[in-house]
């Protein structure tokens, strides 16, 4: 399931509600256990500030299964810092941004996919 924070809107604008996406986030683990994947579908270096990272340090308390998925490849910023950060959180697979393909160079790619299947195995 893919998390950010959550907006919500009234007469006074738009409020981030970082409370109810960790109750999100700790219903759908309760309900469906280790079939309850969390994750971002937005995660690019340097990492975005606020409410995304207290948001990610909750999944990472949570513990696995966790995915991510990045921003897009002109978004992304610094992939290889983004594929170590995803790992280090505990991630267990991480969808790159289409056309990644001739950027990112296989060797380079082996040894972060190494940590993410050791993350699974946990």
């Amino acid at each position: 399931m893919a998390f950010s924070p959550f907006q919500s809107f009234d007469a006074g604008g738009v409020h981030q509600d970082e409370a109810f996406t960790v109750d999100m986030m700790v219903y759908c683990r309760s309900v469906l256990g280790s079939r309850c994947v969390l994750g971002n579908n937005t995660i690019s270096w340097p990492l975005s500030d606020g409410n995304y990272t207290s948001m990610y340090q909750k999944i990472a308390s949570l513990g696995g299964p966790i995915y991510f998925q990045t921003a897009t490849a002109a978004k992304i910023g610094d992939w290889k810092a983004t594929l170590d950060w995803a790992a280090g959180l505990g991630a267990g697979m991480v969808e790159l941004p289409a056309g990644y393909d001739p950027n990112y160079p296989l060797a380079d790619l082996s040894g972060c996919d190494a940590r993410l299947e050791a993350n699974r195995a946990l």
